[in-house]
């Protein structure tokens, strides 16, 4: 943290960083070949579609803090497989390899992180321009944290359930 750091900031990015370390036990013991496989007999998304899903939320974040100049335009073209809504497909071969999944996400991850903690609190405090999500984080901060901190831990569940169905065990 620096010392310019806004206090919202830092309450977005301690945790965020936190998560991107979880991320390696996360991942830890996870079969690249069985990365786009659901479990049998269980309705969870696996590993490949949560970390694809994950990785274009950071783009948005990054408009909404006024850094599009950080957006990779890869995200939009992952939009139709990763978006909110869409079904996680089992066993699929449509998905990128979990490897270049994974990559991608710590880059947009690591890349809204660093830029959140330059964010000034004024911005934080502006209306959220995300009108679909408006009702439930009125502010930029408040998506901010939501996106960051929130969605991805909510993901994460979803990860450490898959974990435990394989066999892997819990991540902690």
């Amino acid at each position: 943290m620096t010392t310019t750091q806004s206090m919202t900031a830092s309450a977005i990015c301690a945790p965020a960083r936190a998560l991107l370390g979880l991320s390696e036990a996360m991942l830890a013991g996870v079969d690249a070949d069985k990365a786009r496989c659901m479990p049998e007999g269980v309705d969870t998304n696996h590993p490949v579609f949560i970390f694809g899903h994950l990785a274009i939320y950071p783009d948005m974040v990054l408009g909404a803090i006024g850094r599009g100049d950080l957006v990779d335009p890869k995200s939009e073209t992952w939009h139709d497989m990763f978006m909110h809504g869409k079904e996680c497909k089992d066993g699929c071969d449509c998905y990128p390899p979990l490897d270049e999944v994974v990559a991608f996400w710590k880059d947009r991850y690591e890349t809204v992180i660093d830029a959140i903690a330059e964010t000034d609190d004024a911005v934080f405090a502006q209306e959220n321009p995300m009108e679909g999500l408006r009702s439930r984080c009125a502010t930029v901060g408040e998506l901010c944290n939501f996106m960051v901190v929130f969605h991805t831990s909510f993901h994460f569940g979803q990860l450490s359930t898959w974990r435990r169905c394989v066999g892997l065990g819990t991540a902690m």
